[in-house]
């Protein structure tokens, strides 16, 4: 899977979670695909809870994409430092 479509796919199901769960209303569909999330996250992330927990290891873009793009399109916290 390329990059691009990663992205893609990424940003469509977070969206349709983000309108499920109510934190993202189809008015805002525009604005959310225009500015990909992708862009403003480092390679290295540790994901986490709602509560702040993280929730495991770090992930490394370089190591290991596909759990890196998984963890940029979830609907989680990410910690970057």
């Amino acid at each position: 899977m390329t990059e691009r479509h990663e992205a893609e796919a990424g940003r469509a199901r977070l969206a349709s979670v983000l309108i499920a769960n109510g934190s993202l209303t189809p008015d805002w569909l525009p604005t959310y695909h225009a500015v990909p999330r992708h862009w403003f996250v480092p390679a290295l992330v540790w994901p986490g809870q709602g509560d702040g927990v993280r929730q495991g290891d770090a992930v490394n873009r370089h190591a290991d994409p596909g759990d890196w793009w998984r963890a940029v399109y979830s609907d989680i916290p990410l910690t970057t430092q």
